[in-house]
């Protein structure tokens, strides 16, 4: 499948968005959650850094840049599933139009603890 200049050969990662809302609070002061999941493919995910190093031959990465089609569901602090991991989003995603490469990138990390 083609997304533009997003091709399989370059961008063929699904990840999943978790938003998850907090409401109002009910009669016992607990908050009411939902959470809505949203699949987005056509995306290229690559190392953007790492915090730790176990020697010379194991790198523990722990940023990516994730790149892709324009989107407007992404945002800050949202958490994103992605190869059996979830990491959040690190600041707002930047979304370029008005050119050949009209597309959105962002951050995700591992959160720590």
């Amino acid at each position: 499948m083609s997304w533009g200049w997003f091709d399989d050969s370059m961008h063929a990662q699904t990840l999943v968005l978790k938003r998850v809302t907090v409401g109002a609070p009910d009669a016992d002061g607990v908050a009411a959650t939902t959470s809505v999941e949203h699949e987005l493919e056509g995306y290229g995910v690559t190392p953007a850094g790492s915090q730790e190093s176990s020697g010379e031959e194991k790198v523990i990465t722990t940023r990516y840049h994730v790149s892709g089609p324009v989107t407007a569901l992404v945002r800050e602090h949202d958490e994103i599933a992605w190869n059996g991991t979830v990491f959040q989003v690190e600041g707002e995603p930047q979304t370029y139009v008005g050119g050949v490469l009209d597309h959105t990138e962002f951050f995700i990390n591992k959160p720590k603890g």
